[in-house]
């Protein structure tokens, strides 16, 4: 008999141990609070000794939901992105909000490489799920910028 294991998306994760562990003044708000935080911090992790990862980013991002979550894997495809193509050893990655958007610069001392096709399945994300974005040459790298707008609008005042 084989057996297909599903993998829990985020959401059905912390739904499903929320309703097994949370009670209240557990703890298990920490895991929500810093879910995005927790997947940057894993990211870096799983690149070490390949590429050196250091982060910057706003306490309350994971407060925008859904749009933090996209925010976070445009980071990850730009971070893979700036190890497999520009063969970057160093990358730091910034966020801040400003009215409506959450703010992602992207740095890498890697190989700036343009690419000479329409791009691949990491630009189709990007173009679908960023209000804007670009990648610039710099002299020490390559630095990509992108916006997601929130929904969250109410939450743009705790900032």
């Amino acid at each position: 008999m084989i057996q297909i294991k599903r993998e829990l998306n985020y959401e059905e994760a912390i739904s499903s141990e929320s309703k097994r562990k949370c009670q209240p003044s557990t703890g298990c708000d920490l895991l929500r609070q810093h879910a995005i935080r927790g997947r940057i911090e894993e990211l870096a992790r799983s690149w070490v000794g390949i590429a050196e990862i250091s982060f910057d980013l706003p306490a309350n991002l994971d407060d925008f939901g859904s749009d933090a979550n996209v925010a976070c894997q445009l980071v990850e495809e730009g971070v893979r992105n700036a190890i497999r193509h520009g063969k970057a050893k160093k990358i730091q990655i910034h966020g801040f909000f400003i009215t409506g958007l959450i703010n992602v610069v992207v740095h890498d001392y890697g190989s700036y490489v343009k690419n000479k096709k329409s791009g691949g399945l990491g630009s189709v994300l990007v173009n679908t799920f960023a209000k804007d974005w670009d990648t610039r040459p710099e002299q020490d790298g390559t630095t990509l910028r992108f916006s997601v707008e929130t929904s969250s609008l109410n939450k743009i005042g705790k900032e």
